[in-house]
C-alpha cells in the first residue's frame, strides 16, 4: 500500500526545498499555505487563540483550524472577509510564471 504525504504534513520552513515548492504549487495549495501563514502570523502578533480569532471573525473555531491546516484553498469570499475584518492586505495576481514564454494570438485571446 502506498502512503501519500498530505501538504499539511510537510515542513517547508525547515529549508529551501525546491521539490516541496514544486509539489505544493502543482497540488494547488500554494494559496492555502500563504493564507495559513498569514493567519498564524496575525494570531501570534495579536496574541489570539484560534477560538479568540474565530470569535473576532464571527466563525466557528473549526473554520480557523481548517484554514491554518492549509488543506484546501479558501474561497474569494473568505479572503475578502479576512481582509475586511482583520485589515489584511490581499492581492490576487493572474500572470504566467516568470520566464515562461506565452504566445497569444487573436484566436486564443477571444
Amino acid at each position: 500500500m502506498t502512503q501519500t504525504t498530505r501538504p499539511s504534513d510537510w515542513r517547508p520552513w525547515q529549508g529551501n526545498d525546491q521539490k516541496w515548492l514544486f509539489e505544493v504549487n502543482r497540488g494547488g495549495v500554494a494559496l492555502a499555505r500563504e493564507v495559513a501563514v498569514a493567519i498564524v502570523a496575525y494570531r501570534a502578533a495579536h496574541k489570539l487563540s484560534q477560538r479568540a480569532l474565530a470569535d473576532k471573525l464571527g466563525w466557528k473555531p473549526s473554520v480557523v483550524s481548517r484554514l491554518e491546516a492549509a488543506e484546501h484553498n479558501p474561497s474569494i469570499d473568505t479572503l475578502l472577509e479576512l481582509s475586511r475584518k482583520l485589515g489584511l492586505k490581499m492581492r490576487i495576481e493572474v500572470a504566467p510564471e516568470p520566464g515562461v514564454p506565452v504566445k497569444v494570438t487573436k484566436a486564443r485571446a477571444a
